[in-house]
């Protein structure tokens, strides 16, 4: 199993991310490296400017993705930003073994 927490790169996710991880190694201790994949969105919005490295000082593996605004630059309403979480998952789905089971962890935050 993988657990893949989704998150947007900005400050309201980070102390999230950060609760996670101190959360999920109390659970598997030095296998969280193993069973754990962070997604950290580059911008929520289209007009929010792009994010490409994060310094969260996490030590779980995460990979940085697109926006569902960039991956589809025709959307202009910002009501598409909920659709961040599946297109982030999108992008790195088939980076996974076969044999995993995913479990999405989602941050939800009033923005």
């Amino acid at each position: 199993m993988i657990t893949i927490p989704v998150a947007v790169a900005n400050d309201l996710f980070r102390w999230q991310i950060s609760f996670f991880e101190f959360q999920h190694k109390k659970i598997y201790g030095n296998e969280i490296k193993n069973n754990c994949l962070v997604l950290i969105v580059k911008r929520n919005f289209k007009e929010e400017r792009l994010i490409s490295n994060i310094d969260w000082n996490i030590t779980l593996p995460y990979k940085m993705v697109e926006s569902i605004y960039d991956l589809y630059p025709n959307l202009n309403k910002r009501n598409y930003n909920p659709i961040n979480v599946y297109t982030a998952v999108q992008q790195i789905i088939n980076q996974l073994d076969d044999e995993y089971v995913v479990q999405l962890f989602l941050h939800w935050t009033k923005i």
